[in-house]
């Protein structure tokens, strides 16, 4: 029997087929939600919303919230050298939006990177972060604050709150910037990163797109983040295209999974010589939105 879907965002009854993947519903294994997952040959449904165009995956009523707690990213921690440069990169983009007058919260501040390389910079830094393991090795590395979740904010405001590839995860978008828009100073700003489902690089990818991968609910275009925004009268106000940086061993880690599934895991990608080699990437896909 042929089950309705429903929009999560607008309720409506206009869904339709975006993109088909190779998973069924009663998928039972333990979703990887790792930053760093390996989970790239897997490919849920994806839906669309006719009215909002919004994009949500065949999981988006599944909770992750336990499974986040107990992340474990030893691979995360491999990369720390180059995720830093990649997220140095990402400052020099927003620096117009950082000064010793900003208190900053950075929701999803996983093991701290970018709030180290912030903390020195701004008036202060607090993160949020669920995996208990990155949150403790944030506050013992870099000695971070780092909230688990945002009731414990207190009442607090902030002048510019960032989440770095966070929105895609989220259970409910309109529950999220809810919430952040409870602890937004006036005038303050909202820096938010993810992928544009609807960019030349994934249209010609298809379900072959790399972001496309299980723990990914929801996948914004300019039209629905717009949507979802409006709820909260909030707007973007520009964006740039992030550029990322990887190791040429991480890159051919990923491509092989992608390409070949977990038949090429036994190949060592995890040579010195490969990891030192740093790759800047940009397919226009990836985007910095300012939202004020």
């Amino acid at each position: 029997m042929f089950k309705k879907i429903y929009c999560p965002i607008c309720k409506k009854l206009k869904v339709k087929t975006f993109l088909k993947g190779n998973m069924n519903n009663n998928y039972n294994n333990k979703i990887d939600v790792r930053c760093t997952s390996m989970s790239n040959n897997l490919k849920p449904t994806l839906y669309k919303c006719k009215n909002c165009y919004i994009v949500f995956s065949q999981f988006v009523n599944k909770k992750f919230e336990n499974l986040y707690k107990d992340v474990v990213d030893k691979e995360y921690l491999k990369q720390i050298r180059i995720k830093k440069k990649s997220f140095e990169n990402f400052l020099d983009t927003i620096k117009l939006y950082i000064n010793k007058d900003k208190d900053v919260l950075e929701i999803g501040s996983y093991y701290g990177v970018l709030g180290s390389l912030i903390k020195n910079k701004v008036k202060s830094y607090t993160g949020i972060e669920y995996s208990k393991s990155a949150s403790k090795y944030a506050i013992k590395k870099f000695d971070l604050k780092i909230k688990s979740h945002f009731n414990q904010l207190r009442n607090k405001k902030y002048d510019l709150i960032i989440l770095c590839d966070v929105i895609e995860h989220v259970d409910n978008p309109l529950e999220v910037l809810k919430q952040i828009k409870s602890v937004l100073k006036k005038n303050g700003v909202i820096i938010m990163t993810t992928m544009d489902i609807e960019s030349f690089y994934a249209k010609i990818l298809g379900i072959n797109y790399p972001w496309i991968m299980p723990m990914h609910k929801f996948y914004f275009s300019f039209s629905s983040l717009k949507f979802i925004l409006k709820k909260e009268k909030l707007k973007i106000d520009t964006y740039y295209h992030e550029k990322k940086i990887t190791s040429l061993g991480y890159l051919l880690k990923k491509i092989s999974i992608i390409l070949f599934g977990r038949l090429f895991n036994k190949i060592n990608f995890d040579n010195k010589y490969l990891n030192q080699i740093d790759l800047k990437i940009n397919f226009f896909d990836l985007k910095i939105f300012i939202i004020k």
